[in-house]
């Protein structure tokens, strides 16, 4: 079975260019979807770059409720 990185095809690669690899069974024509090495770390990058986006949002808002909280007593 042939995979294939469901990104790559996606982005508008050919099959060849989106080949991961092969998997049992062999003999198995079909195509089964991954996701390669590239794509892999583009998304830990991207998860990444929301949580620490998502934290100082956390952030931000304790701030405007402390200075809230001093503004009206």
């Amino acid at each position: 079975m042939r995979v294939r990185c469901a990104w790559c095809l996606k982005a508008g690669k050919g099959d060849a260019e989106a080949l991961i690899g092969e998997r049992e069974p062999v003999a198995d024509k079909r195509t089964s979807h991954g996701i390669c090495e590239h794509h892999r770390r583009e998304l830990e990058e991207r998860v990444r770059l929301r949580e620490e986006m998502r934290r100082q949002a956390e952030h931000h808002d304790a701030d405007v409720e402390d200075l809230r909280k001093n503004v009206d007593p």
